[in-house]
């Protein structure tokens, strides 16, 4: 689980205050971190900051789940392509017998 923090707690947030968004990689008790601090404003006037993190262990964990579906549907999309081209490759009387060529 990410760390928490609450009203008061002290971000690496120096850039961010005046307005500035921060994307940060850092190491903390959880193993290396990616962490977003974002401004919250109201007109030109910082009110507040918003910070989110992600692990990087996580960000891994899902792509090792996706990639192998991401390649399974590139494979496919490549074959119904090549079938289709194929397909319309064909002369015009195999593909098509109940067609008759007109003639002059």
């Amino acid at each position: 689980m990410a760390a928490r923090f609450t009203v008061g707690d002290r971000l690496h947030s120096e850039p961010a205050t005046p307005g500035e968004v921060v994307i940060e990689t850092f190491t903390g008790t959880m193993g290396p971190s990616v962490r977003a601090v974002i401004p919250v404003t109201d007109g030109d006037q910082v009110r507040g900051l918003v910070a989110a993190g992600v692990g990087v262990a996580a960000v891994s964990q899902e792509l090792d789940r996706q990639v192998p579906v991401l390649f399974g549907f590139t494979l496919l999309a490549l074959l119904l392509a090549g079938f289709g081209s194929w397909l319309a490759s064909r002369d015009e009387t195999k593909a098509f017998p109940a067609r008759t060529k007109i003639a002059a």
